[in-house]
């Protein structure tokens, strides 16, 4: 009995181990030369853990498309966002990500994604929506990751 304990507290560990790598390498530039990290629908919940609390931290996320324009306006800020999180507060244990809907529809589905973008903070054991008619800046942003959505 106390083995299996043990057996399962090694497979546990090695888990968040796992989670916690990745989730340090995304700190580092993607592929695409930005510091947001890129969800999908098989990488999401492994990432983010969003469905048993979010033991990695909390997740800003964009929910966007490619041709939608109000996402393409958002995108260069989210960069910022980004790098302002990981060079700034990365004490905060934010981590920005996104998620292209088009590319990964089960996403949109689960969170019921209907306008673009959509930004969902993953935090505490919620999801609270940056709403739509605040500003879209960088220290706008801040602000809410780091309390302003309570």
């Amino acid at each position: 009995m106390a083995r299996s304990l043990v057996h399962q507290k090694i497979v546990f560990l090695w888990g968040l181990l796992s989670v916690l790598v990745q989730i340090a390498s995304s700190s580092s530039l993607q592929a695409d030369g930005t510091r947001v990290m890129q969800l999908t629908d098989e990488n999401f919940e492994y990432l983010t853990q969003s469905a048993s609390g979010q033991t990695t931290g909390k997740w800003f996320v964009s929910f966007s498309a490619v041709e939608c324009g109000h996402c393409a306006k958002l995108r260069p800020i989210w960069d910022d966002l980004a790098q302002e999180i990981s060079e700034h507060h990365s004490d905060s244990g934010v981590i920005v990500g996104t998620v292209n809907i088009r590319e990964n529809p089960r996403l949109a589905h689960r969170f019921g994604i209907e306008a673009m973008p959509t930004l969902i903070l993953f935090a505490e054991q919620g999801m609270y929506e940056y709403e739509p008619s605040l500003p879209r800046l960088v220290s706008d942003f801040v602000a809410f990751t780091l309390g302003g959505y309570k």
